[in-house]
């Protein structure tokens, strides 16, 4: 992959682009 150029562990849970706009963080796919 070009364009990773980190990544980053953290020990909380992440709020997103989309959840922030109200999207589902388990991701289910009805």
């Amino acid at each position: 992959v070009k364009w990773l150029n980190r990544i980053e562990l953290i020990d909380y849970e992440h709020i997103g682009y989309w959840e922030k706009r109200g999207y589902s963080q388990d991701a289910w796919v009805n």
